[in-house]
């Protein structure tokens, strides 16, 4: 059984009006264990066209241990089912293969996972 914990988003880069995908939501893996807002793969970085934005260079570090870099450029993620909208560093990196939500991405919102009745419930604070 899959126990990922996936969250419909959706992105968009509000100074060139890009938004990802362009229609409908994309399911984003509830991280806790990343401390930042939002990692895309590369591809979704391009398609928002976040790498027009003079993107910053930061580091992070995996969960092994190990450093990775990371482009970042701010963004908006939008949870329509919430009427929730908020704005943070989206990064990325070649390694990345999957959209992770990260605890500043849910700084405004109450998350509730409940592993005994296999619940992630999150609303807006």
């Amino acid at each position: 059984m899959d126990e990922t914990l996936l969250v419909p988003i959706e992105l968009s880069n509000p100074f060139l009006s890009e938004r990802y995908p362009p229609h409908g939501s994309v399911m984003a893996v509830l991280d806790t264990g990343f401390t930042g807002f939002l990692v895309v793969p590369n591809g979704v970085f391009k398609q928002l066209r976040l790498d027009e934005l003079k993107p910053i260079v930061t580091t992070g570090q995996l969960a092994d241990g190990s450093s990775i870099q990371l482009r970042g450029a701010y963004g908006s993620l939008r949870i329509p089912e919430l009427d929730f909208k908020d704005e943070g560093l989206i990064e990325s990196a070649p390694a990345i293969r999957e959209i992770l939500l990260g605890i500043r991405g849910l700084k405004r919102l109450r998350t509730l996972v409940d592993g005994c009745r296999k619940l992630l419930a999150v609303e807006r604070c």
